[in-house]
């Protein structure tokens, strides 16, 4: 098979489709007249161009720095040591 007949080249697979959007692609094919099929494959090759086209998502800042899991600091007011809870509760009542 040469390059441009992979191009075109297809392969059966089966899809999990939501029924709202079963429904949509097979309301497009008939009024279309055109197989459930072919608006399918229409469908994602759109939306592949679509995201590949798109600029890539911003990265995920990190929730905690990898060499400090597990790491609570400990506070202490007047040379006692308070929980978080209690400096959180502190810090609400004086907002």
């Amino acid at each position: 098979m040469g390059k441009a007949n992979k191009a075109h080249a297809k392969r059966r697979i089966t899809l999990s489709l939501p029924v709202a959007a079963l429904a949509t692609a097979k309301r497009l094919a008939r009024k279309r007249g055109v197989t459930l099929g072919t608006v399918v494959n229409e469908a994602v090759r759109d939306g592949l161009r679509v995201l590949a086209a798109a600029p890539p998502p911003p990265p995920t800042p990190p929730t905690a720095l990898p060499g400090l899991a597990g790491f609570r600091a400990k506070i202490k007011v007047a040379g006692k040591p308070m929980s978080q809870t209690v400096v959180a509760r502190r810090r609400r009542e004086r907002a």
